[in-house]
């Protein structure tokens, strides 16, 4: 019997050294857009913003209704978010209208997406432009980003390009409002430099 319970106890002692006898952990936790990989990051919490993949997905009409798009970019060039050179992204601000109310308003259904040219791409060409990035946020994840101001709410919002930066000294911006009828509607367009190449 002793021997028995000396060798049991060996056998447990070797599965724990090798860590074999732990459960499996599971799937890696979900970062809150229903996709597990880390570097789709969400941007909660009114940190910058990572650019995302185009997905196909389901559109959620906007609410309230937006009829018009302010977009500004603060400064008017790419920012250093970090003490390596160079820069890291843009720093925008939005604000939201409709026919209703004269004040901007914060969106409590919808989605919005922020894309980013090369170079100085005019209205007319934007249709046909292939974006270098592309930065995807819902309503509900956009409070953090919002503040009040004489005009109503605005959102002042990072994006950073990580490891897709803009090689040309001029970058063009947008904003657009995804809708299931009717397309997205967009603000005008914002051109800001990059700096020295």
């Amino acid at each position: 019997m002793r021997s028995r319970l000396s060798l049991i106890t060996l056998i447990l002692a070797a599965c724990l050294t090798a860590g074999g006898c732990n459960p499996p952990t599971g799937n890696a936790p979900d970062n809150g857009n229903g996709n597990n990989n880390p570097g789709n990051n969400s941007g909660t919490q009114g940190g910058p913003l990572r650019p995302l993949e185009p997905e196909v997905k389901t559109v959620v009409a906007p609410s309230p209704q937006v009829d018009h798009i302010e977009l500004e970019a603060s400064p008017p060039s790419a920012v250093n978010l970090d003490n390596e050179p160079g820069a890291d992204g843009v720093i925008l601000k939005m604000r939201l209208y409709n026919l209703q109310q004269p004040l901007a308003f914060t969106l409590n259904q919808g989605e919005i997406e922020f894309l980013l040219y090369e170079g100085n791409v005019k209205e007319r060409e934007l249709a046909v432009a292939q974006p270098i990035n592309i930065w995807r946020i819902q309503a509900n994840q956009m409070k953090p980003y919002a503040s009040k101001t004489l005009v109503g709410f605005q959102y002042v919002i990072t994006l950073t390009w990580i490891d897709r930066a803009p090689q040309s000294s001029t970058i063009t911006g947008i904003a657009r409002i995804l809708r299931p009828e009717g397309g997205p509607l967009y603000a005008r367009r914002v051109v800001l430099t990059t700096g020295p190449r």
